[in-house]
């Protein structure tokens, strides 16, 4: 799957005879008056319910009252090839989003929509109408889906310790890695194992923080801990590996989701919470958010369209990785730092070029780590990070 936002270039805009600012969308609805037209938009039958079963992403309310839109769109409508527009906004997913507007378009239209990022830098992203229904009187729903997912954390504030899973549901084979699963109860290991059965996850187990520590050094692609271990918790585990510049996603689980633990969780840069007792569905979820859909830092799939001329050398560098990552690990057994830098270097020449930009910067700080210390087991977590990492890039 292709995760880039798709970035356009921004087209000037039109202007329209309004005055700027009169209205704050094409339907001209705001405060009180636009959530009260949402409101009941989520509370029609099937709104959000069954329809659910057939979705890939799930959706989150996204409620800003004017976006801008650019609409491409040719025949008898009345609106120009490309002209610009403010809508409402009902709900956003990684896939697409719903907007209210106040007039038909065509299904098929190409549009851009505008939205500003945590960073508050304004974002285009390219998708196109695949749903016009009409509501009431000049107000429209539109379905936009998006040319490529977005990264949906970019734009709406969730709580990272809520069902905030990106995924409306998981085919169990389409997941593969390895999870390190910490917990001192066998019974819950065993519930863990039960529910990754018809995964390809290679599945290692520790019951206890000292047992974990050398299980997520040595490579891994997620870590699901338990909040309390004997003599030690989640919060210690995630103390450490952090320390060591690991970024390996580390899903909590427990009973407990108060207040407390949550705010200790967030202090620790804990990925996610997932409350106890598990469920299959959860659970598959939770993994999948970081095994498949994955962010900016943790993606390795490559980034490359199908019709770049670099796509069809893709599959010969995945297999490729995989050797680089057999050929790491003996270097860091024999700690040969020669030959440890010629691969990271090799790495970090070509990963970047066939869209696997996250590999070439774990290489490139693989590299610097090896080349300042010159010796690798002195750069055994940078290493390791790029092992990982190498033994997890997919095609697409």
């Amino acid at each position: 799957m292709n995760s880039r936002i798709v970035r356009q270039r921004v087209a000037p805009r039109s202007t329209s005879a309004a005055p700027a600012g009169l209205r704050p969308n094409s339907v001209n609805l705001a405060g009180g008056d636009l959530e009260k037209l949402l409101t009941e938009l989520d509370g029609k039958p099937g709104a959000q319910g069954d329809a659910s079963k057939n979705r890939d992403f799930v959706r989150w309310n996204f409620r800003p009252q004017g976006v801008e839109m650019r609409i491409d769109q040719s025949g008898g409508t009345g609106i120009s090839s490309s002209s610009t527009v403010k809508v409402a906004c009902r709900n956003l997913s990684r896939g697409g989003m719903s907007i209210i507007h106040g007039s038909f378009i065509h299904v098929g239209s190409a549009v851009t929509i505008f939205l500003k990022n945590r960073e508050s830098s304004m974002v285009p992203i390219a998708g196109s109408v695949v749903r016009c229904r009409h509501v009431k009187g000049m107000v429209h729903e539109l379905g936009i889906k998006f040319n490529a997912p977005i990264d949906s954390r970019e734009f709406v504030q969730r709580d990272p310790f809520s069902d905030c899973f990106s995924l409306e549901r998981v085919d169990p084979a389409e997941l593969t890695g390895c999870v390190v699963c910490v917990d001192d109860n066998p019974m819950d290991q065993k519930l863990v194992q039960h529910y990754l059965r018809g995964t390809q996850i290679r599945l290692r187990t520790a019951t206890s923080k000292d047992e974990a520590m050398p299980l997520i050094t040595e490579g891994c692609d997620l870590v699901l801990c338990d909040f309390n271990l004997g003599d030690h918790t989640v919060l210690d585990i995630l103390k450490e590996v952090r320390s060591m510049g690991l970024q390996t996603p580390v899903i909590a689980t427990t009973a407990d989701t108060s207040a407390l633990s949550r705010e200790h969780l967030m202090e620790a840069q804990a990925s996610a919470l997932v409350a106890k007792p598990l469920t299959q569905s959860l659970l598959l979820r939770a993994i999948a958010e970081f095994l498949m859909v994955g962010n900016s830092q943790q993606s390795m799939r490559s980034t490359l369209d199908e019709s770049d001329p670099n796509a069809a050398l893709i599959d010969a560098f995945v297999q490729q990785a995989r050797q680089f990552a057999e050929r790491l690990e003996k270097c860091l057994e024999s700690d040969d730092a020669g030959a440890a830098r010629t691969i990271c270097l090799q790495i970090r020449g070509t990963a970047p070029m066939l869209g696997f930009a996250t590999l070439g910067k774990l290489a490139d700080a693989a590299v610097n780590a090896v080349t300042a210390s010159g010796n690798v087991k002195e750069s055994a977590v940078q290493v390791r990070s790029l092992v990982a990492a190498c033994q997890r890039i997919q095609a697409a």
